[in-house]
């Protein structure tokens, strides 16, 4: 058996690991297009904030150990991939030493684990080449922003008010800078975090002097006249509708990611939002896999999880599954017959050295707020947050602010369906 992947991040990694546990003999072969670890597995990206603040050494950013891969007799090529021909079974790629030369590969079973792409908001799409604007991705996008604060230590624009934005504003505040953070809409601002838990963030924000405001506030992009023709010019500031002008020194893009799925799609598969995949990570082609950030859910809530620990479960289940997988979805191995579970999913991490995080259904839609079995505690003190969400008597999500965190037994309790005692 020959299995191809493309893409060597979390996922990838991850799959081809699982593949070689099941099948010992067979060819696995990874195109890592980002050459994110250099062949040495891949980076692990909860901690590029940690490389930011110095925490953490780059080397420290590898999540496997030296020569894993190798040992077990996974080939690793620097390529970029050009087309897929799923009837041929075929994968067309250049390789990293060789761009201009063509090659293709053919597969007995193929993952793409392509991963996405930053979000470029409306008005910094003609600005994201200038040597000042950075975004949030990968270990290079890192580095060079670790130097160049490191060497500028005016204002920074923070660009997207999610988890990373707010993670990347506070780190920047420890750090001496002035902080502003933009968002498109004030719905958008601390987006994707309980509201209760939101609240709480606002005051802790507002309190370290960091300064919010919106796209609709946004007037114009100032920049180096001097360089206006020079690759290197860079942004200088921004001026708001009411005339203020707030001189800037970095732009750091916060805002979320996209699908890379064009491959995929000029391939046939079935895409949306993302490749379309079932709970064995199987495309709309049988012999085609898929999984991470690159894929979509179509029969689960949430349809779409672009978040690391997930990225890192659906590689396994995608690798088992690749290994003796028959058609229509039957496995002829009951060991190799896994399915993805996309929840409860769970994030965790620090704003200050103090914990916070949520997990499950940790922020509910309307309808399940309004059926009868539905129920929210909370509770707080000057320094602490807590919220359990309870539906039907058994417990679907919650949050926390400083204390000890608590999810991992709660998350054994959700996945247990056990009702609570009261």
């Amino acid at each position: 058996m020959k299995y191809v992947i493309i893409g060597a991040g979390v996922a990838g990694v991850e799959a081809a690991l699982e593949i070689r546990h099941h099948d010992g003999e067979g060819a696995i072969m990874i195109i890592d297009v980002m050459n994110e670890a250099e062949g040495e597995g891949y980076i692990y990206r909860p901690a590029l904030k940690e490389y930011l603040s110095s925490a953490l050494e780059l080397k420290e950013l590898n999540a496997l150990p030296s020569g894993v891969i190798s040992e077990n007799n996974i080939q690793v090529i620097h390529g970029l991939v050009q087309s897929l021909d799923t009837d041929a079974r075929t994968v067309n790629y250049t390789s990293g030493q060789e761009p201009e030369n063509s090659r293709s590969i053919n597969y007995d079973r193929l993952l793409v684990a392509t991963g996405a792409e930053p979000i470029i908001p409306d008005g910094f799409r003609d600005h994201v080449l200038k040597r000042n604007v950075f975004v949030f991705r990968t270990r290079k996008d890192v580095m060079e922003l670790h130097t160049w604060i490191r060497d500028h230590k005016g204002p920074c624009l923070i660009i997207g008010g999610g988890v990373l934005g707010l993670e990347t504003a506070e780190l920047l505040h420890g750090k001496g800078h002035e902080v502003i953070m933009l968002s498109r809409t004030t719905k958008r601002l601390f987006n994707g975090i309980p509201k209760g838990l939101g609240v709480r963030l606002r005051g802790m924000f507002n309190e370290m002097g960091i300064r919010s405001i919106l796209m609709d506030e946004l007037e114009g992009i100032r920049q180096d006249d001097k360089k206006i023709n020079d690759d290197n010019d860079q942004i200088t500031g921004i001026t708001l509708k009411d005339g203020t002008e707030l001189p800037l020194e970095t732009v750091i893009l916060c805002t979320g990611v996209s699908p890379s799925q064009q491959i995929a799609e000029e391939a046939g598969l079935t895409c949306t939002k993302g490749i379309h995949v079932d709970d064995r990570m199987r495309t709309s082609n049988e012999n085609v896999f898929s999984a991470g950030d690159c894929t979509y859910l179509p029969w689960s809530s949430p349809t779409s999880l672009r978040i690391w620990e997930p990225a890192k479960r659906m590689g396994r289940v995608a690798g088992a599954n690749m290994v003796n997988s028959g058609k229509n979805g039957a496995n002829t191995d009951e060991e190799t017959n896994k399915l993805f579970d996309p929840w409860p999913s769970y994030y965790h991490t620090h704003l200050s050295e103090i914990p916070f995080g949520f997990f499950g259904s940790f922020d509910p839609s309307e309808e399940i707020q309004m059926e009868d079995g539905f129920e929210l505690h909370t509770r707080e003190t000057e320094d602490t947050y807590r919220e359990i969400i309870i539906l039907d008597g058994k417990l679907i999500g919650g949050s926390f602010l400083a204390g000890r965190p608590f999810p991992p037994p709660l998350l054994r309790i959700i996945c247990s369906g056990i009702k609570l005692p009261f």
